[in-house]
């Protein structure tokens, strides 16, 4: 049984304060969203045909999201003052909203809809977002500093019939202290020779051992065998959810009273933010088990279970955001769970395995 950290009471009251504030800071964000189509509808005065006035009303929402989106970090640019943090944010975002505004125009078009175009345009769409993101990605990279091009990573890869694997070549990169990614970050680019990105601020609050389980952690995410049922729901909700949602949001509009005609893009464009936001939050909740899958892997690939969590409790000092229980965990609407129990469960997985006959302790 792995000894989980026990955390000083100062720590607790900061990292609950932070979470609540964080977590109120997304809800207020969401719903700020959620009335730009609604104020739209009370300030419209054009005089355009219903083809026009939808067009336009789609477009506008987005231009005012996008408007919102770069005040808000224009804002947090001064307060963190750092300035590549916010372009990066920028550049990885505001193209993903202009995408998704071309989406909504043609899904209107399509209105009612046609389910098979609308999976067509989804695809499209992702495609684009895809080498979109890998060009943000690389530009994103390109800060990073090269420590070595020779480090050393053993592994064992999950399940009973593959054979233990050595990762004898990893190039070690170290982002500066200004760089366009969160303070503790450990990022990883899976291939044959794995590209590992790793904060200046990780890389110094994090030992060999502590740093070598959280990249094995991040390797897990592609190597691990851990929830492969999951993985293969995510792919299945990244292919056909929102545009099955949106093409019953369509159909259920087309069937509106006539009544509701002048404000029926509006009711479209809150559908189309609910949806996103349903994404968003089945996407938090198949990640979840797959991120529980990539811990596992980590310590059976390092075999240090104690470096895994003294490498998260010092990360989590780093950044005390859901260290505890809380309401956003409890509802699945962060991506992880939180680190107390995470840390709960790799303990009682271990102890499991340790129970089974022939095994090995770690």
């Amino acid at each position: 049984m792995i000894a989980l950290p026990e955390w000083e009471s100062d720590f607790v009251r900061r990292s609950r304060r932070c979470t609540r504030r964080r977590n109120a800071y997304a809800a207020v964000r969401f719903l700020a969203v959620l009335v730009v189509p609604w104020t739209l509808a009370l300030a419209s005065s054009w005089g355009l045909g219903v083809v026009g006035r939808s067009f336009l009303a789609i477009v506008s929402f987005f231009g005012v999201v996008v408007i919102l989106f770069v005040a808000e970090q224009v804002a947090w640019a001064v307060k963190r003052r750092q300035k590549r943090r916010a372009i990066s944010a920028l550049l990885c975002t505001v193209p993903e909203l202009v995408l998704l505004c071309g989406l909504c125009v043609y899904w209107w078009l399509l209105f009612p809809g046609h389910i098979a175009l609308a999976i067509g345009a989804w695809w499209a769409f992702g495609l684009l977002l895809g080498l979109w993101r890998y060009v943000w990605r690389r530009w994103a990279l390109a800060e990073g500093i090269v420590q070595t091009k020779d480090y050393r990573l053993f592994g064992r890869r999950a399940g009973r019939s593959v054979k233990r694997v050595k990762h004898d070549r990893a190039s070690l990169y170290v982002l500066p202290q200004d760089s366009a990614f969160r303070p503790g970050t450990v990022m990883v680019l899976t291939a044959d020779e794995p590209e590992i990105y790793v904060s200046d601020d990780a890389r110094l609050r994090l030992d060999a051992d502590q740093l070598r389980v959280i990249i094995a952690h991040e390797l897990g995410h592609s190597w691990s065998l851990h929830h492969v049922g999951y993985t293969l729901e995510e792919w299945t909700r990244k292919m056909f959810l929102v545009p099955f949602l949106g093409w019953l949001a369509s159909v259920a509009l087309a069937a509106a009273p006539a009544r509701m005609e002048p404000i029926l893009v509006f009711v479209f464009l809150t559908a189309m933010t609910l949806i996103w936001t349903v994404n968003g939050w089945a996407a938090n909740l198949l990640n979840r088990p797959i991120e529980l899958g990539a811990d596992l892997y980590a310590v059976e690939m390092t075999r240090t279970p104690e470096a895994f969590v003294e490498g998260m409790r010092r990360l989590a000092e780093a950044e005390p955001y859901n260290v505890f229980p809380n309401l956003f965990d409890t509802l699945g609407f962060c991506s992880h769970l939180c680190v107390v129990k995470r840390l709960e469960h790799l303990a009682a997985a271990l102890e499991n395995a340790s129970d089974e006959p022939g095994a090995r302790r770690l």
